[in-house]
């Protein structure tokens, strides 16, 4: 599908959560240990004054919305329903379903439409976007541009895009310059915060840079011990919260203003309206 990317000089960054059941999709149990530090991890962010965008599944929504209630500060969009299994979620019916339980699951909760949408997985086609600009999303920021679980995308750009048609933006989750791994606190822990500090100090730093982290990442749970080997090593490596606020910092010392996600889509779209 043809797009023009949205190229900006504003040095911005952009910190997003996946509101979620613990390790989503490794059981078919659903569980959600990790959600009892969702409240004071959001007054970190208040005191700090940066801004938070959480993209929360439609299933989460139905189990927990007491704990959503006493929340006011976060910038909240669509995380989908669910976090489909593997060998299924880039099945269409499979995809679209998720987008349109999930919008209804939001809507409900929330009395609006989501501004924006994240697949889980990042399970999501460009064919995709007419379904959710016609739900009244605004924009998607779904696609991983280098390795991950979900598939190899080396030569996608981590540039913001814009469809038209539909009228679309996306705003990927940002990669590392040179060695493509997404800037997401899960990979900071398996290979270290220093490979992702770098680019920024020495003037590499994507415009802009989009943030993905889950409280799994931050919190051990039942479900993180029962976890195959490798994968437990990976959650348990390092001191997930250090390892995330000291990243956070660092990109505030250089300089870099902190958006919400809706901030972010107004001035990409302001842009795009010159195509």
């Amino acid at each position: 599908m043809p797009y023009n990317p949205i190229v900006i000089s504003d040095r911005l960054a952009a910190i997003t959560l996946d509101l979620e059941e613990d390790h989503a999709g490794f059981y078919d149990i659903l569980s959600y240990e990790a959600t009892a530090s969702l409240p004071e991890m959001v007054g970190w962010f208040e005191k700090n004054r940066i801004p938070l965008s959480i993209f929360v599944a439609g299933n989460f929504i139905e189990r927990n919305s007491q704990i959503l209630e006493g929340l006011s500060s976060p910038e909240f969009h669509s995380h989908g329903y669910w976090h489909p299994p593997l060998d299924r979620m880039w099945q269409t019916e499979v995809r679209q379903r998720n987008i349109r339980d999930g919008i209804a699951a939001f809507e409900s909760f929330f009395k609006r439409k989501p501004a924006g949408y994240r697949a889980g997985c990042g399970a999501i086609k460009e064919e995709d976007f007419a379904l959710l600009k016609e739900s009244g999303v605004e924009f998607d920021s779904s696609f991983f541009t280098g390795i991950h679980v979900s598939g190899i995308h080396l030569f996608r750009s981590s540039r913001p895009r814009w469809y038209s048609p539909p009228g679309f933006v996306e705003i990927p989750i940002s990669a590392h310059p040179l060695f493509r791994f997404p800037l997401s606190l899960s990979y900071m822990k398996l290979i270290g915060p220093a490979l992702f500090s770098f680019p920024q100090q020495i003037g590499w730093g994507l415009h802009p840079l989009v943030f993905d982290f889950h409280l799994h990442d931050l919190v051990e749970t039942s479900k993180t011990k029962a976890l195959s080997p490798f994968w437990k090593w990976v959650y348990e490596r390092g001191a997930a919260g250090k390892v995330m606020l000291d990243w956070i910092s660092m990109v505030r010392d250089q300089g870099v203003e902190f958006v919400s996600m809706n901030q972010l889509n107004a001035r990409l779209a302001a842009k795009a309206r010159g195509f």
